[in-house]
């Protein structure tokens, strides 16, 4: 069963500060350093430092990671279609006062708030390029959507129809 995701940060106080007040998380465990074998496995470089906290929400929690190491970051934002992970979902009480408040601090949205059946999601970045999405609807409630829309198709889904 899921219980958190991991997500690279360029600076994890700022990071920290826009999770918490834009998104309602919650501090978990404040921030801290790993180096040594654990550092050096995790991130495949020698030397490595990772820097990290997490912060807790309504279900799971995040895990926000900055790096040291000899290796340059990649370009910011990676593109999404190189991502590995592409984005995580986060359950909000209100998705357009959520992502006012992700704007507010920093980050920014892809697409504005829209309905899906009784439920409204968007999709935003937070101020590393790191996609997030919002719903005011539960993950059993999100997916039962998703089935029946698409059950209701008479053709093949090949792209976003609106």
């Amino acid at each position: 069963m899921y219980h958190h995701v991991g997500v690279r940060v360029s600076d994890l106080n700022a990071a920290c500060r826009f999770y918490t007040e834009a998104l309602g998380g919650h501090v978990l465990v404040e921030p801290y350093s790993v180096t040594g074998e654990v550092a050096d496995k995790i991130t495949g470089c020698a030397g490595a430092t990772m820097h990290m906290c997490q912060l807790g929400f309504d279900q799971g929690f995040v895990e926000l990671f900055r790096f040291e190491t000899e290796v340059p970051p990649p370009a910011s934002p990676v593109p999404y279609i190189h991502q590995n992970v592409l984005h995580f979902g986060l359950r909000v009480s209100d998705v357009a006062a959520a992502a006012a408040r992700v704007e507010a601090h920093g980050g920014s949205t892809v697409f504005a708030p829209r309905r899906m059946g009784e439920s409204t999601y968007c999709y935003c970045r937070d101020p590393d390029g790191n996609v997030i999405e919002l719903a005011d609807a539960g993950m059993d409630q999100i997916v039962a959507l998703v089935a029946e829309r698409e059950r209701s198709r008479t053709a093949p889904n090949i792209g976003i129809q609106r």
